[in-house]
């Protein structure tokens, strides 16, 4: 991921948890705090994509190889 890419990640989280700006501000120990809060958020999302893409290949959307591999990706293992 570039530089520029996580900036706009970073800052779109911040805009929708304005609450974690202090934080990033603060000491190291409230920055450790707000940064692993952007972590959670950021894998929780990376997980629902991860959910999204098996669903559909269960579903055989993406033809009948990713129907028959679909087990293979699923995140729930």
């Amino acid at each position: 991921m570039t530089s520029r890419r996580r900036d706009d990640l970073e800052q779109a989280i911040s805009n929708d948890r304005p609450e974690l700006l202090a934080d990033l501000a603060g000491s190291n120990e409230s920055w450790q705090r707000a940064r692993a809060k952007i972590n959670a958020v950021i894998a929780a999302s990376v997980t629902a994509w991860w959910e999204m893409i098996f669903r559909f290949w269960v579903q055989g959307a993406a033809g009948q190889f990713g129907k028959q591999h679909s087990t293979a990706i699923n995140p729930n293992l």
